[in-house]
């Protein structure tokens, strides 16, 4: 069964749509590598940094940038 194939930019209005949704924007990014990069834009579009996390964040920033 072939299914349809929607273009990147429609995928990328709907993760747009669903900014404010984190738990929905996670399930998105297990679906698609090409879909994380739009959704981490609304998942870190704010992020605090304390001196117990910093080192956390940017190791996740060092492998998987």
């Amino acid at each position: 069964m072939n299914l349809p194939i929607l273009p990147l930019e429609l995928l990328e209005r709907v993760i747009d749509y669903s900014y404010n949704d984190e738990r929905t924007l996670h399930a998105i990014c297990l679906t698609c590598k090409a879909l994380v990069p739009a959704c981490r834009l609304h998942i870190f579009n704010r992020i605090s940094l304390w001196r117990n996390n910093a080192l956390n964040f940017l190791n996740l920033l060092c492998h998987y940038p």
